[in-house]
């Protein structure tokens, strides 16, 4: 888990795994097949930084970090996140709390 290296958060407690979503996309003219591992994380207000990721390459395509309360990621438009639908999975675990199992994503 790389929370550390793409965010900045030490994490001292077992982070839940929630979400696992693959992913394909063009980049550099080649088709690229990602695999995500997402996790729930309860973790006090931070100030995120990318500066220790060592993939130079993710930090160059990296657009910024945001805090979003569920009613801003509603607004956005599921058009705007990846995955897709991360206001409604998102909306889902307010209203549910975490899936007992980890869930794949399809979009």
């Amino acid at each position: 888990m790389r929370f550390w290296e793409e965010t900045g958060l030490t994490v001292s407690s077992t982070p839940r795994l929630i979400w696992q979503r693959t992913h394909r996309f063009g980049r550099s003219g080649n088709c690229t097949e990602q695999h995500e591992d997402i996790y729930l994380v309860v973790a006090p207000r931070f100030q995120p930084t990318s500066a220790h990721n060592p993939e130079q390459s993710e930090v160059g395509i990296f657009r910024e970090f945001r805090w979003w309360s569920a009613t801003a990621l509603g607004a956005a438009g599921n058009d705007v996140f990846a995955p897709r639908s991360l206001p409604s999975l998102v909306a889902g675990i307010l209203a549910k709390g975490p899936p007992p199992q980890p869930i794949s994503l399809r979009d």
